[in-house]
């Protein structure tokens, strides 16, 4: 028997004579179940303090609701549980958006006085913020996250606890055990509500104990719960293989580690638990003081099984559970406050804050061209993009052309010694000058004066070059020497082969 521990569930029982230990268990689980669950009292304070902490959320984020998951969502707390509380943003917020929240979330519930200090968990896996109420709230601790996973599995551990009815007594013991050995919970490397919940199931899937069927689908008639918990602390302590086995309770059943992917781990006997709202999360994975676990399902088997039946020694399912005389003084109090009011008055002093304006990111959606904030009235564009160097002017002295950059030469200004003389209107063309040709459609462009006349290539380097050089036209005769036509006079009149000898074929 444990220290500082009480029993008040024994006194329903009386002194009564049983043909066997199973039967006397079986009517231990059941009261303790009725003692061990909430009552009407401890679910209206639960649902009045989760209400004004929705409230405290809704007035600093309208879009946003608040849920409950975990044993909180499905009345498998025990009475000094944790409240597992989940804020849904309309839009997914990243890793910086959710700890920018729950900051602001943290600030909001100080300043409610609905706790006196909070705990932002921000390099955790899923962040989290974490708080007590006051003591005349019920100093109820919370664990308060955004966007979790876990609401997914809220319908489905519903579904089979209606399913199978000795799911609740059995997992309401197990979490009693496992949390009196400090190994309840996966931030201290146990194991979870939700890995047991899940290993329950599953024994109850596959009963690996060969049991009648109606000893699970009617445990209250068959009397058949103390058989159960005796072989759920059997199976797992002594026949489960945690180095190849994988709990499915998608697949009813078990499968391999190298099937799942799940057998090249550090340890191979590290615990299992395929998550039924995402396969590929592994549930058991946090549960790294798993020796500690196995020795736990042993010790509970022992402790159960070689427990002697008399009429003086009548509490078989003491010898591993218990529950604490500060949880009872709790209870009892928390009972008192809401029977005399103080609670609803200490609820009512809460100080909700002034409602905040929506973030830009979770207000309602409406259709616009792109995705980029609308630019300011007072906002002017710039006449040139910030780099300059993308239309920087040319320098003074050179003339950007299509084909090439050349000198410009400021025209000579007007003296009294030198007059002013117009240039002529046809300028002397230098023999390495191709002439502009305006009447021949098939006349190449013109080319600077101060460019090298073109040279011979080979065909395969003719597609890299400009059209003019690649790929000249074809004219009917060619001029001798640089390939000029000959029409050149008859284009420009004016001009006659005398003023630019040597340019015809003799």
């Amino acid at each position: 028997m444990q220290k500082n521990m009480e029993w008040p569930w024994i006194e329903s029982l009386g002194m009564t004579e049983y043909e066997s230990k199973e039967q006397r268990l079986h009517d231990e689980i059941v009261a303790y179940n009725a003692y061990i669950s909430p009552t009407i009292q401890e679910i209206h304070a639960r649902l009045q303090v989760i209400a004004r902490i929705a409230e405290v959320v809704r007035r600093r984020y309208p879009y946003c609701t608040l849920e409950t998951f975990g044993s909180t969502a499905q009345n498998l707390y025990l009475p000094d549980g944790d409240i597992d509380l989940c804020v849904t943003t309309p839009r997914p917020a990243d890793h910086a958006a959710q700890v920018k929240m729950l900051n602001a979330l943290s600030v909001a519930l100080r300043e409610s006085h609905l706790t006196k200090t909070t705990l932002v968990i921000r390099h955790a896996r899923v962040p989290l913020v974490s708080f007590e109420t006051i003591p005349e709230l019920g100093s109820y601790k919370c664990d308060l996250s955004i966007n979790s996973n876990a609401l997914q599995g809220v319908p489905i551990i519903n579904g089979y606890l209606r399913s199978m009815p000795a799911l609740r007594y059995l997992v309401l013991v197990v979490k009693s055990y496992f949390a009196r050995i400090e190994l309840g919970s996966a931030a201290m490397a146990g194991l979870s509500s939700y890995s047991t919940i899940l290993l329950m199931i599953n024994y109850l899937q596959r009963n690996p104990q060969e049991l009648p069927a109606d000893d699970i689908a009617k445990p209250l008639e068959n009397e058949s719960l103390g058989r159960l918990l005796l072989g759920f602390f059997e199976h797992y302590g002594h026949d489960f293989d945690y180095h190849t086995s994988v709990v499915s309770v998608l697949y009813k059943g078990l499968l391999t580690k190298d099937y799942k992917g799940w057998g090249k781990e550090i340890r191979s006997d590290m615990l299992s638990i395929e998550d039924p709202t995402n396969p590929g999360n592994d549930v058991g994975k946090p549960t790294t003081k798993i020796m500690q676990v196995r020795n736990a399902f042993c010790h509970a088997y022992k402790e159960l099984r070689t427990y002697p039946m008399s009429l003086v020694r009548n509490n078989v399912l003491g010898t591993i559970i218990g529950v604490s005389r500060e949880v009872v003084k709790r209870r009892a109090k928390l009972k008192d406050m809401i029977d005399s009011g103080a609670l609803d008055r200490a609820l009512q002093r809460i100080r909700v804050p002034p409602p905040g304006e929506a973030e830009r990111a979770y207000r309602k959606y409406q259709p616009q061209h792109s995705y980029a904030p609308y630019p300011s009235p007072q906002y002017q564009p710039p006449l040139r993009p910030y780099s300059s160097s993308v239309y920087r002017s040319p320098p003074p002295h050179l003339e950007h052309t299509v084909y090439g950059s050349r000198p410009l030469l400021p025209p000579v200004p007007p003296s009294e010694d030198r007059p002013f003389v117009h240039p002529p209107a046809h300028p002397p063309i230098p023999q390495c000058a191709r002439p502009p040709v305006t009447a021949s459609p098939h006349a190449p462009p013109p080319v600077p004066s101060y460019a090298r006349p073109p040279r011979a290539m080979p065909p395969s380097a003719r597609p890299h070059m400009p059209p003019a050089i690649a790929s000249p036209p074809a004219p009917s005769s060619y001029v001798y020497g640089y390939g000029y036509e000959q029409n050149y006079a008859r284009d420009h009149p004016g001009s006659s082969n005398d003023e630019y000898p040597n340019k015809t074929r003799p």
